[in-house]
């Protein structure tokens, strides 16, 4: 599958919706490139799977926020961390495939 859009002589990375985002998440780690609100570029390796979750904060596993912020698990720095959905701009598998955009 390929998941680009062609706009004129431009081909530009669709983002999956934030539900298909959050399902993805529930089922896998993934690696997922925001912009902060400094403007700084961020790449995180997150997952909302709780059998990749340390046991201690499984129970604080809570998907429920106002607006566009999601709240994930960091893989690498082993804490909660949040980001705006519409600063999205690349969301891959560990493996480096896309997501399915629907």
């Amino acid at each position: 599958m390929q998941f680009l859009k062609n706009i004129g002589s431009t081909f530009l990375m669709t983002i999956p919706t934030k539900q298909s985002l959050l399902t993805f998440l529930r089922h896998n780690e993934l690696i997922v490139t925001f912009n902060k609100i400094n403007g700084d570029e961020r790449v995180m390796n997150c997952t909302l799977d709780k059998t990749r979750l340390p046991e201690d904060v499984v129970e604080k596993l809570t998907e429920e926020r106002e607006g566009d912020t999601l709240v994930v698990w960091d893989t690498n720095q082993q804490a909660w961390r949040s980001f705006r959905y519409a600063n999205v701009t690349n969301v891959t598998t560990t493996g480096g495939e896309n997501i399915p955009v629907t």
